[in-house]
Formats: C-alpha cells, sequence, structure tokens
C-alpha cells in the first residue's frame, strides 16, 4: 500500500463532484477506494493515497459506508474458462509495457448518471528506475567543414524496455541517496522499435557499480569513448563517462589497484 500517481487523467472527472469521480476512476483501475485523492492542476497529477482504510462513499443523500465484500461469485458449471477482473487484467498490461488503455466509468454529477469510456495514460512512480541503451555509432560528419560539423554524431537516446513481467509493481530505487544512484545493465539481445526512439531488451541483468571494473574488461575504450574523471586531491577516479553518459563512482570503485589489476586481464584477453 502506498501513493499511485496518475498523469493527466480526463478533464470530464473534474467537470462535477470530481472527489467522487476520482474514487470510481480508482475502484474501476484498482477494485477499491483510496484513503484520500490529491489533483496537482499544475503538474496535472492524480495522486491516490492508499494508506489506511478507504474512505466512505459519497452518496446523493449522504456519506454511507463502504459495502462489504460479497461472497464469492457463483460458478457456472457449463464454463470452461473464468476470466478474472478488469483489474487483474490492468496489472498484466503494465507488467507488459502498456502505457494507454480505455476504462469503462460512471461519472457522478448532475440529476443522471452515466457511463462514459475514458483514456488513462499508465500510473508513474517518481522513484521507477528507467534504462536507456547504450549505443555507438560509427557515423561521421565531414571533416572539412567548420564548427557543429566535425566530429561524429552523437547517437540519440534510445529507451530500453526489459522483457521481465512483473504485474504487482514497478522496479524501483528507493535509497534517498543524491544524486540518485546509477545502475548498469547488461543483456542477450536488443531489438529496436520502428521509430528509433524505443528498444525491447532480452535477458537483462541489472548490475551495481560495483560490477562497473568487470564490465571495463570486455569495453573497447577508443569505440566506446571512455573517459575517467579524477579527484586531485586524492588521485582516485570518481566519475567515468561512456559514449554521452557521465556516471558518478561510489568511493573505492576504480582504485588504482583496481585499475591495476584489470588492466592485466585485458592483456591476458
Amino acid at each position: 500500500r502506498g501513493t499511485v500517481c496518475l498523469l493527466t487523467p480526463p478533464q470530464e472527472l473534474r467537470w462535477s463532484d470530481m472527489e467522487e469521480n476520482h474514487q470510481r476512476l480508482c475502484e474501476a483501475m484498482i477494485g477499491e477506494r483510496a484513503k484520500r485523492t490529491y489533483w496537482d492542476e499544475k503538474e496535472k497529477l492524480l495522486f491516490l493515497d492508499f494508506k489506511g482504510k478507504p474512505k466512505p462513499r459519497q452518496g446523493k443523500r449522504g456519506t454511507r459506508e463502504a459495502p462489504e465484500e460479497e461472497d464469492d461469485e457463483e460458478i457456472n458449471p457449463d464454463s470452461v474458462i473464468m476470466d478474472v477482473c478488469p483489474q487483474a487484467h490492468r496489472l498484466h498490461q503494465f507488467g507488459a509495457g502498456r502505457w494507454k488503455f480505455s476504462v469503462e466509468l460512471s461519472l457522478s454529477g448532475g440529476d443522471e448518471e452515466g457511463t462514459q469510456v475514458m483514456e488513462i495514460l499508465k500510473p508513474i512512480q517518481p522513484f521507477l528506475i528507467n534504462w536507456e541503451v547504450v549505443q555507438h555509432t560509427t557515423k561521421e560528419a565531414p571533416s572539412g567543414g567548420k564548427g557543429k560539423g566535425k566530429g561524429a554524431k552523437k547517437p540519440a537516446a534510445v529507451k530500453a524496455m526489459p522483457d521481465w513481467r512483473n504485474p504487482v509493481g514497478f522496479a524501483c530505487n528507493a535509497s534517498g541517496t543524491l544524486p540518485a544512484e546509477e545502475h548498469l545493465g547488461v543483456c542477450a539481445s536488443v531489438q529496436g522499435l520502428e521509430s528509433g526512439a524505443s528498444a525491447f531488451v532480452a535477458g537483462a541483468t541489472i548490475l551495481g557499480l560495483n560490477h562497473l571494473p568487470l564490465l571495463l574488461t570486455t569495453l573497447d575504450p577508443t569505440k566506446w569513448q571512455i573517459q575517467f574523471g579524477y579527484d586531485w586531491s586524492t588521485g582516485e577516479v570518481c566519475a567515468i563517462k561512456i559514449m554521452q553518459y557521465e556516471i558518478i563512482l561510489p568511493p573505492e570503485t576504480l582504485t588504482w589497484d583496481v585499475l591495476w589489476k584489470l588492466n592485466q586481464v585485458r592483456q591476458a584477453f
């Protein structure tokens, strides 16, 4: 239980009885009412808080308690497959990477209540881990020109979508460290999409920055444009740049002893 954020929910929810409509949207998506809701008009974010007992329903004639759980649904013996509820389907859609879907919702407000189909974006999590594919390019701009025409072209950022499935949550990092902690990952294959802005990665494994020396034994420093940043007071490597990605390293990640052994391994290869 915690807080879920919905990005830019339909404005029809706020035409009348905004609180109740937000709670109905919450029920349609998750299966229960939130303890409280908050709409941030500036950021266009709807916050659903589930810490504690859900709020009672707001009826036309006043407040009434949330209904008790009903008995198990009667099973039709002639049915071959019993489908799960829509909320369970949406959890699996989230895990599969779907970011927009339709929700059939009955709005509150006015004399008559009607059912509408609305498009809702995938909930977001402030501590969600976002992945990008580190790729190199061999294309070079003509060297005879001046200004920005020189050198290799900077590769565009490509969002990585791992093939693992977790229908009950998000992969997050809530350590609270500032700046945010970086993570590295390796994968078996990358399948780029037609737009070029995202790609599916298969067989991905998350590695901490303590595994960086192991990765450096296999990377070509020229091909991947590797650069080190040093702390002049200690002489220790405190940052590394791989292509256009700059990573702040924890202390004692790349000491002189580690670099010496890393070079020994590379010579053996």
